[in-house]
C-alpha cells in the first residue's frame, strides 16, 4: 500500500492505494487545501508554510511517515520523445545526457525515462531532464515535516504511462483530454505511440458555456496540429477526464461546433474491476500509485547519481594517493641516484684536489712555469732578431747593382764617377760631367723615372774651365731596398 501526493494547484490530493501495469485498486482519495502562498500551479513557494501543512496532515494520519510518492507537475522537466537503439539503462542515460547537452541543458541534469515501444534492434522512449537541486529541495522539505519520500515522479511523465496501460491498449489513435482546477491538459496518441503533450490555462468555471468553449478550442488546436505535421490517421476517441458527466455533452457540442466531428467520450479508469465516479478527478495522482519504470523515480535517479559522484570522488581520491605516492616514489628514486652521483663526483673531486696540492705536483707545476717564462723570453729574442733581419732587407744598398743603374742612365748624355754612400740616410754621391749642356736635363730627367731612387736633388750645373766640362751637381736618395 503506497500513498501518492499530487500537488495541484492550491490543492493537494492524496491517494492510497496499490497497482501495476495490470491491476490497480484505489483505496482512499482526498483532497486538502494547502496554506495560501505556500503552492502556486502545484509548485511550492513557501517551504515554511507547506512543511507545517504537511506535518498537520501526518499528525491526522492522512500522510504516514514512510511509502510516500510525490508527483510535481512543474514546467522545469523537460521532455522529449526519442528513438534509439536498445541499449542497458546506463548507456541510454548517457545517449540521453549527450542529446539534452545539444538542447543547451546541463550536463548535471538528472534524465528520467519511461518506455513506450520496444522493438528488436530500437525502442523509442518518452525521456525528461531535471536539475538534480530541484529534487533535492522536495526531498528536503518532506524530510523536514517527518515524512520520507521513496519516490518523486513528474505530472507529465505519469499521466502519458497511466494513458499507455489504460486507454492505449483499446485503440491505437486517441485524444485524452484532463481538466485540472484551473489547467487543460492534453495527451496524443497517435497509431498506438505517444506523439505529443500539451497543458494550457483555464480561466472558466466548469459547467459554463465558456469552460466547454475553452476545451473545444484546446481541442480544435490539437487537430490543427495533427493536420500541420501531416498525420494521416484520424482520432478513434476524444476522451475527457475530471469533468462531470452531465456536462460531457455540452463540451461534445462545442467540439463539434470547432469543426471537430469525433466521438466524444469520457474517459474512466477502474479500480478493483469497476468505476468509481468519484476517484475519476484524481488520475493524476492515481497515475502516481504505478512504477511504470524504475527509470522514472527521480529520486532513485538523484541517489544513483550522488552514488556515482561518491565512487568517481572514492576513485579520485584514490587515484590521487596513487599519483602522490608514485610521485614520493619517484622523487625518492631521483634523490637516491643525485645522492649516489653526488658522492661519485665528490669523491672523484678530492682525488683531483690531493693529487694536485701534492709535493711532488707542485713541483712540477714550477717547473713548468720556469720553463714558460725561458720560452718566452727565447720567443721574444727570435721575433727580435726576425725583425730587425726583415728591417735590415728593407735598408738601401750602394753596391754594383745601383752603380750600374747610375751608369746606365749616363750612357750618351754624361760620365759619372761613384763618390760616397751614406747607408744610414740611402744617400749615394757621385760626380757627373758633361760636354753638352743639353744633355744634363736628359740625364736628370732618365734619373727621375728610375724606381729605385726615392728622390732626385738636382740643383744645377757650372762649367770648369780647366776641364772644358760642364759640372752636374745631383743627389740621389734610394729607395727601400734598393740594390737587392
Amino acid at each position: 500500500m503506497s500513498t501518492v501526493i499530487y500537488l495541484a494547484n492550491q490543492q493537494v490530493q492524496i491517494v492510497t492505494g496499490s497497482g501495476n501495469a495490470k491491476s490497480l485498486n484505489v483505496k482512499n482519495c482526498i483532497t486538502e487545501e494547502a496554506p495560501e502562498g505556500s503552492i502556486i500551479n502545484g509548485m511550492v513557494m513557501n517551504a515554511e508554510l507547506f512543511e507545517d501543512f504537511i506535518k498537520s496532515l501526518r499528525v491526522s494520519k492522512k500522510i504516514p511517515e514512510k511509502d510516500v510518492v510525490l508527483v510535481v507537475n512543474s514546467t522545469k522537466f523537460v521532455g522529449k520523445t526519442v528513438e534509439l537503439p536498445v541499449m542497458n539503462d546506463k548507456k541510454t542515460v548517457n545517449y540521453l545526457m549527450r542529446e539534452y547537452q545539444d538542447s543547451g541543458r546541463s550536463e548535471k541534469s538528472l534524465i528520467g525515462y519511461i518506455s513506450l515501444l520496444k522493438e528488436k534492434k530500437f525502442k523509442k522512449i518518452y525521456s525528461e531532464g531535471i536539475e538534480p537541486d530541484f529534487i533535492q529541495y522536495y526531498i528536503d522539505i518532506f524530510a523536514r515535516a517527518g515524512v520520507k519520500l521513496n519516490g518523486i515522479y513528474s505530472g507529465e511523465g505519469t499521466l502519458i504511462g497511466f494513458t499507455k496501460i489504460t486507454a492505449n491498449p483499446h485503440m491505437k489513435t486517441f485524444m485524452l483530454l484532463v481538466a485540472d482546477a484551473n489547467t487543460l491538459t492534453t495527451v496524443l496518441w497517435v497509431n498506438g505511440t505517444f506523439n505529443y503533450y500539451n497543458s494550457v490555462r483555464c480561466f472558466h468555471e466548469q459547467g459554463t458555456p465558456e469552460y466547454a468553449d475553452d476545451i473545444a478550442r484546446s481541442v480544435s488546436q490539437i487537430n490543427q496540429f495533427m493536420k500541420s505535421n501531416q498525420i494521416e490517421e484520424h482520432l478513434e476517441k476524444i476522451f475527457l477526464n475530471g469533468i462531470d458527466s452531465e456536462y460531457i455533452p455540452m463540451c461534445a457540442e462545442a467540439i463539434a461546433n470547432a469543426g471537430v466531428m469525433y466521438p466524444v467520450q469520457e474517459f474512466e479508469f477502474k479500480s478493483a474491476g469497476k468505476v468509481n465516479p468519484y476517484q475519476q478527478k484524481y488520475i493524476r495522482a492515481v497515475a502516481g500509485l504505478i512504477e511504470y519504470d524504475k527509470t522514472s523515480n527521480y529520486i532513485t535517479r538523484y541517489q544513483s547519481m550522488a552514488k556515482n559522484k561518491d565512487e568517481e570522488k572514492s576513485e579520485s581520491s584514490l587515484k590521487t594517493i596513487l599519483l602522490i605516492a608514485s610521485v614520493i616514489v619517484i622523487m625518492a628514486g631521483s634523490f637516491g641516484v643525485a645522492w649516489y652521483i653526488r658522492d661519485s663526483k665528490q669523491a672523484e673531486l678530492d682525488k683531483l684536489i690531493k693529487k694536485n696540492t701534492s709535493p711532488t705536483m707542485l713541483e712540477n707545476l714550477r717547473y713548468y712555469e720556469e720553463i714558460m717564462a725561458r720560452n718566452a723570453f727565447l720567443v721574444d729574442q727570435h721575433n727580435s732578431i726576425v725583425g730587425l733581419s726583415e728591417n735590415l732587407e728593407t735598408y738601401p744598398r750602394g753596391n754594383s747593382k745601383t752603380l750600374k743603374v747610375l751608369v746606365d742612365c749616363a750612357v750618351g748624355y754624361a760620365d759619372i764617377y761613384y763618390d760616397s754612400f751614406d747607408a744610414e740616410s740611402g744617400y749615394i754621391s757621385i760626380v757627373a760631367v758633361s760636354e753638352d749642356v743639353e744633355s744634363i736635363n736628359q740625364f736628370i730627367k732618365i734619373l727621375t723615372e728610375q724606381e729605385i731612387f726615392n728622390k732626385v736633388d738636382y740643383t744645377g750645373y757650372a762649367y770648369d774651365e780647366n776641364t772644358g766640362m760642364w759640372n752636374i751637381n745631383v743627389t740621389c736618395t734610394l729607395a727601400e731596398s734598393a740594390g737587392l
